[in-house]
């Protein structure tokens, strides 16, 4: 990120530095996912790195696959993407499958948990119950005292 935000100050993103630095982070990513001896849980620690490195990733279909089973991994993990996520995704791959599953291979498709989990965020994110919920789903209500 910090190379990231740096490149764009100096007004030169140098793309295939953010890129290789991204294969990189795939690679550890990796052999996170197959160690044996991999404590439970500790893939979901890289949700936040993930949507990030997918930006500079390569667009060829063997990388974008990889990502995708990835994106599955962490939600049958436990971690659920907020639907804003997922659209950003399929925006940025052209695909709007993205937004149903992540593995389009993936003969079981969509667990229905999880199903359930992105209904509830859906519903949550896009129709608050009230006022302050909504205040607090666009922040006004943190940056409101500050005027």
């Amino acid at each position: 990120m910090f190379k990231y935000q740096s490149h764009l100050m100096t007004g030169r993103p140098d793309g295939a530095e953010l890129q290789s630095i991204a294969l990189r982070i795939c690679h550890h990513a990796e052999a996170i996912a197959r160690w044996p001896e991999v404590e439970v849980g500790t893939t979901i620690a890289g949700h936040n790195w993930l949507i990030l490195m997918t930006l500079f990733l390569p667009r060829d279909k063997k990388h974008m696959q990889w990502n995708r089973r990835m994106f599955a991994r962490m939600e049958l993990s436990g971690y659920v993407y907020a639907p804003r996520a997922r659209r950003a995704l399929a925006e940025l791959w052209n695909d709007p499958s993205v937004e149903e599953w992540w593995d389009p291979s993936d003969e079981q498709g969509c667990p229905s948990i999880i199903k359930e989990i992105r209904k509830l965020t859906e519903e949550r994110t896009t129709s608050p119950r009230d006022h302050l919920r909504e205040g607090m789903r666009d922040l006004k209500s943190l940056f409101s005292g500050l005027s």
